[in-house]
């Protein structure tokens, strides 16, 4: 295996949880989350859009959703929907 992607749930009391650091990926909100990676020195591209990476590390999020999900002031959904998670050379 070279990659795994791990989907966010549909039901917000769904008793899954998916950590990085002890930050909840899914529960904590997409800006805070890419915030504190780069407080950490991680080198966080594409902050800004629906598909930021971090390279090195090989973390790639998805803020896009086919359902209805709470949406953030940047008018993009509040929480990631998928974290890829690669080794390192995967890009």
């Amino acid at each position: 295996m070279t990659a795994i992607e791990v989907w966010r749930f549909h039901s917000e009391d769904a008793d899954a949880h998916v950590l990085l650091d002890g930050v909840d990926v899914f529960r904590t909100p997409a800006r805070v989350l890419l915030a504190r990676l780069a407080e950490q020195g991680h080198d966080v591209q594409d902050a800004d859009t629906e598909y930021p990476t971090v390279p090195g590390v090989t973390l790639a999020f998805t803020r896009t959703a086919g359902h209805e999900v709470p949406m953030d002031t940047d008018g993009m959904p509040l929480y990631f929907e998928s974290v890829l998670v690669a080794a390192e050379d995967y890009y």
